[in-house]
C-alpha cells in the first residue's frame, strides 16, 4: 500500500453531528500501538514474568502549512481550547477505524526556501473502534 492512500481525518463538525475532512496535503501519517508491561514475577524463579498491562496509542500526522484548511483550523482550535477532538483513520478512501484523541503537540515550520509544514501529535483516549461499530 502506498502511503498516501492512508489519511488522517479530522471533525470539523460537532460531536452530535460530525462532518470529517483531511487535514489538507497531508505528507505524512504514523501510528504507533503500545502496551505497558506489568511484573508478574516472584522470588520464587529468576526468570522475569510479565502480564500485558495498559494499551495506548499515538498518531502523527505531517502536512503542508495551508492556514486556512478547516482541518488544520479544527487542530488549532482543539489544541488551543483544550479540547478532545474526532479522527478516522482512512484507507484507500474508505474510512476503517474512529477514536477520540488529545493532541499533545501542533508545530509550524517555515524553513528559508522550503515548503512550510504543520507536524501534530496525538493520544488516543481509549481505542480506535471500527467504523460502523
Amino acid at each position: 500500500m502506498n502511503g498516501t492512500d492512508i489519511l488522517l481525518l479530522v471533525n470539523t463538525g460537532t460531536p452530535g453531528s460530525p462532518v470529517y475532512e483531511a487535514v489538507a496535503s497531508q505528507r505524512n501519517f504514523g501510528q504507533t500501538e503500545n502496551t505497558a508491561l506489568r511484573d508478574a514475577s516472584s522470588k520464587d524463579a529468576r526468570e522475569a514474568a510479565n502480564e500485558p498491562g495498559r494499551y495506548s496509542a499515538t498518531l502523527s500526522l505531517e502536512s503542508l502549512y495551508v492556514p486556512t484548511d478547516n482541518g488544520y483550523l479544527a487542530l488549532q482550535t482543539a489544541m488551543r481550547d483544550g479540547d478532545k477532538i474526532l479522527v478516522i483513520r482512512q484507507e484507500d478512501g474508505v474510512s476503517i477505524e474512529a477514536a477520540t484523541a488529545v493532541i499533545t503537540s501542533l508545530a509550524i515550520a517555515g524553513p528559508d526556501q522550503e515548503t512550510a509544514t504543520v507536524t501534530a501529535e496525538l493520544a488516543l483516549d481509549g481505542a480506535f473502534s471500527a467504523v460502523g461499530s
